[in-house]
């Protein structure tokens, strides 16, 4: 009896032995993957890029823009931007795009 006893503990020990390395293990790949310096930050991509309005977006009304292959939520900085006219990021805001409208054959705000 004292046979299983010990087997049985030598099994369960490895076994947390195996849980606790995988953890730290886990852990050790999580924190370097989110310390690399080229991982996609927002403020540092977006801003300054040049997109599309396609939901009409005010500074007190969330619109939808398309920017660099993806749709953002977004506000304008001042004023109303209509649906197809071409914007400008100025700020990243959280989860939403501080835009304002720009146009493309003057290059001007």
């Amino acid at each position: 009896m004292s046979f299983l006893l010990s087997w049985t503990t030598w099994i369960f020990g490895g076994l947390a032995v195996l849980l606790v390395a995988a953890l730290f293990l886990s852990a050790w790949m999580f924190a370097e993957y989110f310390s690399l310096k080229g991982h996609f930050d927002p403020e540092d991509e977006l801003v300054g890029q040049v997109g599309t309005v396609r939901k009409e977006c005010s500074p007190h009304q969330r619109g939808k823009v398309y920017i660099a292959g993806a749709y953002w939520d977004a506000v304008s900085d001042f004023g109303s931007i209509q649906e197809g006219e071409d914007i400008e990021v100025v700020a990243v805001k959280g989860k939403f795009l501080v835009v304002r409208k720009v146009d493309l054959v003057s290059g001007k705000a």
